[in-house]
């Protein structure tokens, strides 16, 4: 759908990736103006692609199109600072729109994200004004259910500094323990953008 639309707005499609092993050397090979990409993708996800292209210099602006709407997404996506938004659930017309004003070098966000973010800000359960960095990086794992000693490993942390990060999630967000911090963690969206460091496989 997305090449037809890029097609017929007369846009030259450099390229098309599964997923962000395929997608990262393509994009630093072919060098576009424009990369369109989605956030739940195989490992890498959409995040950790845009960071690694950035880190290695690209200059591409990116449109993300999403179905993702989880509290961790809408705290990145303002984080990092996308040139373009859109849900999978806006109309097609938007997408269009968006994919010019990109082109064009404008900044785009469709009308149900700033809902989203809207709603996300104004909640007095807001993660994004009381987490620090480490801490969502610990709740993205401990959300898909590793242990301490599996945490320490994937972030490079001693194994008592992941325990003492436990502790101070449950506090702040004031949750009974692990098992309701692990689903937390899963409806919020942060499992599903886990945060590993290190050289991938």
């Amino acid at each position: 759908m997305v090449r037809g639309l890029m097609h017929d707005m007369g846009v030259e499609v450099a390229g098309e990736a599964r997923n962000g092993t395929e997608g990262i050397p393509m994009i630093l090979e072919t060098k576009p103006d424009l990369v369109i990409m989605d956030l739940s993708m195989p490992y890498p996800n959409g995040f950790e692609i845009a960071g690694e292209l950035r880190a290695k210099g690209a200059t591409c602006r990116y449109l993300i199109f999403t179905g993702v709407v989880g509290t961790h997404a809408i705290e990145r996506l303002h984080q990092m600072r996308f040139e373009g938004i859109v849900s999978k659930m806006s109309r097609t017309s938007e997408l269009v729109e968006a994919i010019k004003a990109v082109l064009a070098g404008r900044s785009y966000c469709c009308a149900l994200f700033k809902t989203a973010r809207a709603q996300h800000m104004k909640s007095t359960n807001c993660p994004a004004s009381i987490l620090t960095r480490r801490e969502v990086e610990v709740l993205s794992l401990i959300g898909e259910a590793k242990s301490d000693m599996e945490i320490a490993q994937n972030l490079d942390l001693a194994s008592s500094t992941v325990q003492g990060v436990r502790t101070s999630l449950i506090q702040k967000l004031a949750l009974p323990g692990t098992p309701h911090l692990v689903r937390f963690a899963r409806e919020q969206g942060y499992a599903e953008f886990a945060q590993r460091r290190g050289p991938r496989a």
